[in-house]
């Protein structure tokens, strides 16, 4: 159940989607969207089935073969066709920039070619596909029948290597949360990557996968120091580490 002034695109973005085919018998799901009610601003939806991936992640009970078929999923979306879908956000570049130097004021030096380069290189050189836009762990649902993506309010087109990028950045982020280290995810992210790879060559760029992992790290240092104001100074050095790594190394592995 969902109650908010975004429930009616909710229901909408929902419904194409389960009516375009992420619904079964087919693998790869999105929840049903049962009814919106227009007077109370209400979506009623199917709930979730199976095992949110964060939490098999957590309890080290994620596989390689969750990791291909949370890729799979992604693949599964990017096949679709939904003509007229308009752009959606990649996030705010320039806020982002701004506002982390200021809080940060003693790491520019590493900020600043980091800013530069993502600058640089943000602007997509291909065309969109359909996009969650907010794909990790925790909005993953996994039974044995089927993976099931939840929360799809910024579902909108952007470039194929957009949500691999944030899947693999938050992946990260999230076990470093769990774990106070990248290393625990890092064979997880990379049968991920292989996959995307592997299934769809033609839409692989792992130097747009790059930009996007780097600069979700600088997102999440940024809302955590600029919006909720929470100061996690032991995060910064770990995530520009991996943010700069992003950036030079081709398997995206993050770990020092």
């Amino acid at each position: 159940v969902a109650k908010s002034e975004k429930s009616k695109t909710a229901y909408q973005t929902l419904r194409s989607l389960w009516d375009a085919g992420l619904r079964p018998p087919s693998q790869h799901c999105v929840p049903e969207p049962i009814a919106y009610l227009p007077e109370r601003s209400l979506l009623l939806q199917e709930r979730a089935a199976g095992t949110q991936l964060f939490q098999k992640i957590k309890s080290h009970t994620a596989t390689a073969a969750d990791a291909v078929r949370a890729a799979e999923w992604v693949l599964a979306l990017q096949e679709l066709r939904f003509p007229g879908l308009q752009p959606g956000s990649i996030g705010d570049f320039e806020r982002t920039r701004n506002e982390l130097s200021l809080a940060l004021p003693g790491l520019t030096r590493r900020l600043r070619p980091l800013a530069k380069f993502i600058e640089a290189h943000l602007e997509p050189d291909t065309p969109g596909v359909p996009s969650h836009g907010d794909y990790h762990p925790m909005n993953l649902f996994m039974s044995e029948q089927r993976v099931m993506a939840i929360d799809i309010d910024t579902f909108a087109a952007r470039e194929p290597m957009f949500d691999v990028g944030y899947f693999v950045a938050q992946t990260a982020i999230m076990g470093f949360h769990e774990f106070q280290s990248f290393a625990p995810t890092e064979d997880f992210r990379a049968a991920f990557l292989e996959t995307i790879v592997t299934q769809a060559p033609a839409r692989s760029r792992k130097d747009r996968v790059r930009v996007h992992v780097s600069f979700a790290f600088l997102r999440s240092l940024h809302f955590d120091f600029c919006i909720l104001r929470t100061n996690p100074h032991r995060m910064v050095d770990p995530f520009l580490s991996a943010a700069e790594r992003a950036l030079s190394e081709a398997n995206i592995r993050l770990a020092a």
